[in-house]
């Protein structure tokens, strides 16, 4: 056989066929993997479908779930009639029905300050704000993920005051079982409605505003309920049409032909209430633990064309929606409508729903506004009805998309620890702070700091002490304090030399003293509780501090901080916050930007000393003389530690399941600096943070929330191995 060779020619161009294909496939592969991250939905999601573009009706042939989903959002879109209307699949087409009267039932406005860290409703709850625009048509549903067994409803009084109480621990015996109603209420808002309110024009909060629910009740039937709060002070007569069974003043419910009044004590504002006309046909009663198979939609006069606001209650397995029109009282709420909250609460009359212990209940606010962006977060709640659950720890998830939603989780019993709120950032052991937006840093300066401030009505400062003579490149906190609205509290750990004095609370610069299982209801609707060691301060507007004392037996005490906002996003400022909404920035109080990795000299000296609190702004004045203001000589990490240290306090964060990572780094310095296992406790379980902030290095991967991190590192070799085969064919060129 006589062999051949190849010419040169050809070996060149091979090697160009095959450079450019790799190209093109490393650059769709990272097109992909970047795709893949972007678009992904968050854990825990379900995604809902969107309709097709047209208005055609669906094929009736064996319809598949999403066959399913998609008539029924092109039925949502649909023109609805007057009074109550329902569908038939495939038909995308509404049909009247018979409308029955609603029950009489109130849904009373949450009275405040009632702010109950321990239910949900009339006090804290996740609300979906829009990040533009108005909302013209919400829904609410329940994911999967949601788990209740059984429920019940309790009557919650109105005492004296006029604070709709729940009993401290409700129990189903006696009380009506699957009994509750799912209430989408907007966030109270200017109307024309108040137009002749002798309140029109007063000051906040006691000003005239509309507020509308729609409301599900687990009987068996949906309606419209419209209220003006504060519509005038005591005596004040309700605007026309008054109901005629609401004739001179009487407060007899809610009806459907005018307006009747309301209030909480004989004395109090005067609010007018009315439902709509007529209550949709239904399905038969759904019992709790079937809460996934309902979903609520709510709309604005104005939504795909519709001559008034209107509701759709659908059930899962139930071919038939049921919808009714209202009655327009608010026609404005189109053009004000950006925020609502939609959850599960008891049966109306300020009751409360109980749910079993074990009870998950994950809530699906969507919304559309004209946008794709995520809804923004709100702690608020607008309705006196409420629940046993304890809003989930773990921040509400904003979903993008065709139908974005808030998603978010409350349980039963309350979380072992945490803190509802929006976004949280935290400052723990020696110091390790972890920003709003996700960055983690050490910060090892001593004396006292802005923390947080967002806004005048929100300030936390902590006080950081140095471990000189033993670590002097380190810091703890012995106070933390902050000042909501008027009002300030602080944790003090006192300055004494074994550092073993029991912690001090000082409300308003008094000691106060607060017994475990406690509450304390401070000036300004502010709350201070205290569970063990560990002291939670919180505002009406969902804004909190925690404040975790600990200590090593005969050794160290220390605070863990954590701050939570009660809006999200928002614009804090302080050593945990970032610069630009950037996480890897952050920026020093006169507005000069550091980026990772940070210059030692610019985060002590330019950035550290403009968040010092200077004298006379201190709140942790309380805690005893100021500490020596000093900054660290060198940087201070895990791998600076002796080996036998590190090796001790990487067993014991190990055994705690503190997994490898920055975390994991901050978990063995603090076994170390502090002296004991118990420094391990905090990172067990927390969340790995987004980015890291080192000092003259190259601050890890941007991380990522859930290895983020690795899925940002997918494109290096690809471009790795078209670098080498760039470099071979120019060799052979």
């Amino acid at each position: 056989m006589t062999s051949r060779s190849i010419p040169f020619v050809s070996i060149k161009r091979l090697l160009s066929m095959a450079l450019a294909a790799g190209l093109l496939s490393a650059l769709a592969w990272v097109s992909a993997s970047t795709a893949q991250t972007q678009g992904s939905t968050p854990p825990g999601a379900v995604a809902i479908p969107r309709p097709p573009a047209t208005n055609e009706t669906v094929a009736a042939t064996h319809p598949t779930e999403e066959d399913y989903q998609n008539w029924h959002r092109q039925l949502m879109k649909a023109p609805r009639p007057a009074g109550c209307f329902t569908a038939t699949y495939p038909d995308v087409k509404w049909v009247s029905v018979p409308c029955k009267e609603p029950p009489h039932t109130l849904y009373p406005p949450s009275r405040g300050p009632n702010v109950s860290l321990e239910q949900v409703g009339n006090g804290p709850d996740f609300s979906a704000v829009a990040p533009s625009g108005h909302i013209l048509e919400a829904e609410g549903s329940f994911d999967p993920a949601t788990s209740v067994t059984s429920e019940c409803d309790v009557p919650c009084p109105i005492d004296a005051t006029g604070q709709i109480v729940c009993p401290a621990n409700p129990s189903c015996t006696g009380n009506p079982s699957n009994s509750y109603s799912l209430q989408l209420n907007t966030k109270p808002f200017s109307t024309s409605a108040c137009n002749a309110s002798p309140n029109k024009n007063a000051a906040p909060p006691e000003t005239c505003q509309g507020w509308e629910q729609f409301v599900y009740n687990s009987g068996g039937s949906g309606t419209i309920q419209y209220w003006l709060e504060h519509y005038g002070p005591a005596g004040t007569a309700c605007p026309a049409p008054i109901s005629a069974a609401c004739q001179n003043g009487a407060q007899n419910g809610v009806q459907t032909d005018g307006w009747c009044p309301f209030s909480f004590t004989s004395t109090s504002d005067i609010y007018c209430v009315v439902n709509a006309p007529g209550s949709g046909a239904s399905p038969p009663p759904v019992p709790a633990s079937q809460l996934t198979s309902l979903h609520m939609e709510a709309a604005a006069a104005g939504f795909q064309g519709n001559a008034s606001d209107s509701m759709v209650m659908t059930v899962t397995g139930n071919p038939q929606p049921f919808g009714a029109s209202g009655k327009n009282y608010f026609p404005d709420l189109g053009s004000q409508l950006s925020e609502f909250e939609f959850n599960v609460f008891g049966a109306g009359n300020g009751s409360q729903a109980v749910f079993n212990s074990g009870a998950v209940v994950a809530v699906r606010s969507g919304m559309d506004y004209g946008g794709s962006a995520g809804p923004t977060c709100d702690l608020q709640s607008f309705t006196g009805e409420s629940n046993n659950l304890t809003l989930n720890t773990v921040a509400p998830a904003a979903v993008a998309g065709a139908l974005p939603a808030l998603l978010f989780t409350e349980v039963n019993p309350a979380p072992s620890s945490g803190t509802a709120s929006c976004v949280d950032a935290t400052s723990v052991g020696d110091t390790h702070l972890y920003t709003y937006n996700g960055l983690a840093y050490d910060f090892q300066a001593s004396g006292d700091f802005v923390l947080s401030e967002a806004g005048s009505d929100f300030v936390v400062q902590n006080r950081q002490v140095s471990g000189a003579p033993t670590w002097p490149n380190a810091a703890v906190n012995h106070g933390v304090a902050t000042r909501m609205g008027k009002t300030s509290v602080a944790v003090c750990i006192a300055p004494t030399a074994d550092d073993r004095a029991p912690a001090g609370l000082f409300i308003d610069g008094q000691a106060t003293a607060l017994a475990g299982g406690q509450t304390i209801s401070a000036p300004g609707q502010v709350q201070v509780s205290r569970t063990g060691d560990l002291y939670t301060v919180t505002d009406a507007s969902g804004n909190s501090l925690r404040a975790q004392v600990n200590a090593i037996p005969g050794g160290t005490r220390w605070i863990n901080a954590s701050v939570g906002l009660g809006r999200w996003p928002a614009a804090p400022h302080g050593l945990l916050s970032n610069a630009n909404s950037d996480v890897n920035q952050i920026a020093a109080r006169t507005g000069e930007v550091l980026t990772r990795p940070f210059a030692f000299s610019d985060l002590y000296g330019l950035y550290g000393e403009s968040w010092r609190v200077q004298a006379g702004e201190s709140l942790l004045a309380v805690c005893g003389e100021r500490t020596e203001s000093a900054n660290p000589t060198a940087p201070f990490y895990a791998g600076d530690l002796p080996a036998a240290l590190r090796q001790r306090g990487q067993a014991a964060c190990t055994a705690a399941g503190v997994k490898p990572g920055p975390l994991l780094e901050n978990c063995i310095l603090d076994v170390a600096v502090i002296g004991g296992d118990a420094a391990a406790t905090v990172f067990a379980g927390a969340r790995d943070p987004v980015a890291v902030g080192r000092i003259g290095a190259a601050g890890g991967d941007h991380m990522g929330t859930g290895g983020g991190g690795a899925r940002a590192g997918r494109w290096i070799l690809p471009l790795l191995l078209l670098a080498a085969l760039v470099w071979f064919v120019r060799r052979l060129v």
